[in-house]
């Protein structure tokens, strides 16, 4: 019974964090992660201590009260590690466009002091490699006078963040 635990938690460990990375904090994470902690998480748990309280008595300690026990903290660790990986796996794309950006603006005020505008693309200001985020669609846009940053964050279905050369600081954008 103890392998059969021991095999449990660590599927736990290794299914939480890689579903968890692989949904990377979007929409359908946090709706799996609330489904995940609270709509089954708490139920779970009550039921974790039930059993915990029965198997206290020394005529029931019998292997249902074991599986259910092992089964409990298996859901419990599966579930905390997908919530934590994916929030990790967020932050850390968000993290990488902001350090991008910081980087790029600079060359892109250069460029635009050497040449009186701002370049159509950011093609051959740097050679930083496009975070995450920014593969998908076109992040970066200018008229020449003006640049925008933007990219659509997963967490929000129809939003997402911008940066312009006016402001100079991140917002949310419709």
């Amino acid at each position: 019974m103890k392998c059969y635990a021991a095999i449990s938690i660590f599927a736990a460990v290794g299914l939480g964090a890689l579903a968890g990375a692989w949904m990377g904090g979007g929409v359908f994470h946090h709706l799996f992660s609330f489904a995940l902690g609270v709509l089954i998480g708490v139920p779970v748990a009550i039921a974790l201590i039930f059993v915990l309280i029965v198997r206290r008595k020394p005529d029931n300690s019998d292997r249902v009260c074991d599986g259910l026990a092992t089964a409990a903290v298996s859901y419990l660790v599966f579930a905390g590690l997908f919530c934590a990986s994916g929030r990790y796996v967020f932050e850390r794309r968000e993290a990488e466009v902001r350090s991008y950006v910081g980087a790029v603006i600079p060359m892109l005020d250069a460029y635009k002091q050497k040449h009186g505008r701002y370049p159509e693309s950011i093609d051959g200001i740097t050679d930083r490699k496009l975070p995450y985020y920014f593969r998908q669609k076109q992040a970066y846009s200018s008229n020449g006078d003006s640049f925008t940053f933007y990219y659509e964050t997963p967490d929000s279905i129809m939003g997402g963040m911008t940066i312009t050369d006016q402001d100079r600081s991140w917002s949310i954008a419709d």
